[in-house]
C-alpha cells in the first residue's frame, strides 16, 4: 500500500506540475495578446492619422490646381475673367464698377432724335428694362444746333 501512495504521491505531483506549467504558458499567452494588442491599436491609430494628413495634403493640392488653373486661364483669357471679376464685386458691393475717379455715373447721348415723343419712348425703355435707375436730363440742344 505504501507503494500505491507513493506512485498515487508521484502522479500527483506531476500533475501539479503540469498544471503549473499550463498556468504559466497561459499567463504567457496572455502578456503576449495584451502587447499584440496594444501594438495593433498603436499602429490603427498610426494609420488613421497618416490617412487624415493625407487627405488634407490631397484637399490642399487640388485646391492649389484649382487655383493654378484659373490663374493660367485668367492669363490666356484676360477678357472673360475681368468680365467675371467685375461681376463678382457688382453682387458683392452692389454697385457699379466705375473706374478710380468715377463717381457711378454714366451720361448717355442720344443723336439724331427730331421729336420729343421719340425722346420720351427711348428714355420710358431704359427704365423698363432696368438699364436706368435715376435719371437727371439737361437739354443741349442749342450747343449743336443753331436757329
Amino acid at each position: 500500500m505504501t507503494k500505491e501512495l507513493e506512485e498515487n504521491e508521484e502522479e500527483t505531483d506531476t500533475v501539479t506540475e503540469q498544471i503549473d506549467n499550463l498556468n504559466k504558458h497561459v499567463v504567457e499567452v496572455i502578456n503576449k495578446e495584451e502587447t499584440h494588442e496594444k501594438t495593433i491599436t498603436n499602429i490603427t491609430t498610426t494609420t488613421t492619422t497618416n490617412t487624415v494628413e493625407v487627405n488634407s495634403i490631397k484637399r490642399q493640392k487640388r485646391t492649389l490646381l484649382r487655383r493654378r488653373n484659373r490663374q493660367k486661364c485668367s492669363r490666356m483669357f484676360p477678357s472673360i475673367f475681368n468680365k467675371f471679376k467685375i461681376e463678382k464685386e457688382l453682387k458683392d458691393e452692389s454697385m457699379c464698377p466705375c473706374p478710380g475717379s468715377g463717381r457711378g455715373k454714366s451720361q448717355l447721348v442720344l443723336n439724331n432724335i427730331d421729336d420729343v415723343e421719340d425722346f420720351n419712348y427711348l428714355v420710358q425703355g431704359l427704365f423698363e428694362k432696368n438699364l436706368a435707375i435715376e435719371s437727371a436730363f439737361f437739354e443741349q440742344s442749342q450747343r449743336y444746333y443753331t436757329n
